[in-house]
């Protein structure tokens, strides 16, 4: 308890994962969302919905593609870079050493991107 009278912990309303486990259920399908945001690995031009390497698509972009639109109905809002923790070792993720930091080379990133729905 804390300074008010109403104890400070959420009622157990449902059941909740604490096993950190996918649940199926609690996914929604494409076509109810209005946003995706989508972790992006590889170049990629959005405009086109194509690749320019033989990497794999990003998973919402599968999806996207599958829509029965043969126009793309998502833009893409915004990026930002996301230090890639498995292709970076472990100084350069600890310690911001500028001379030693070569992007793409020491270093590396990945972006998080925000889709709209057209």
């Amino acid at each position: 308890h804390g300074s008010t009278p109403k104890s400070l912990s959420v009622p157990n309303v449902g059941k909740f994962n604490d096993l950190n486990r996918e649940e199926m259920d609690r996914y929604a399908s494409i076509e109810q969302c209005h946003y995706i945001v989508e972790m992006i690995t590889s170049p990629f031009d959005y405009t086109k919905m194509e690749k320019r390497n033989q990497s794999s698509l990003p998973e919402c972009i599968e999806y996207m593609r599958r829509e029965k639109s043969s126009e793309p109905s998502w833009e893409e809002v915004i990026r930002y870079p996301f230090l890639d923790v498995e292709s970076t070792s472990t100084l350069h993720r600890v310690l911001y050493l500028p001379w030693l930091r070569k992007p793409g080379v020491n270093v590396q990133y990945t972006s998080y991107s925000l889709f709209q729905r057209k």
